[in-house]
């Protein structure tokens, strides 16, 4: 099991039921973790907050997920793992090659979810 302690994830979702599931699931499993429910406000939050890994949701009104990758992108590495109910080829694609690291289709599995965040921090410490 990977070592969860200090370890800050940043959820960026306009869904506010999933932020406070999330928030409560990560928190419980010793994770530090701040919600936002906007773009704008995520980005704003990832710089001075430094999260070792963000769960950002692609599709959101006003600025959405690839302008947040974008904007993150251009400071950090850090993995980012997006989570959307659309589910197309050309979305994921898109996702990915704007410097996602995973996406996830919604309903989220939680376990699911921890299993890619355990994932991608291994992955990062590489």
């Amino acid at each position: 099991m990977l070592n969860t302690r200090a370890t800050k994830i940043l959820i960026i979702d306009d869904e506010k039921e999933l932020c406070s599931l999330l928030r409560e699931y990560f928190s419980g499993e010793g994770y530090v973790v701040e919600v936002t429910y906007d773009g704008d406000s995520g980005i704003t939050k990832a710089k001075s907050f430094e999260p070792d890994i963000i769960i950002l949701d692609y599709r959101m009104p006003v600025t959405g997920g690839a302008q947040v990758i974008k904007a993150v992108r251009k400071s950090f590495s850090t993995p980012i793992i997006c989570v959307s109910a659309v589910s197309s080829k050309k979305t994921v694609d898109e996702c990915l090659q704007l410097g996602a690291t995973k996406y996830i289709h919604k309903p989220i599995i939680l376990e699911d979810l921890m299993d890619q965040v355990q994932n991608c921090l291994i992955l990062r410490e590489k």
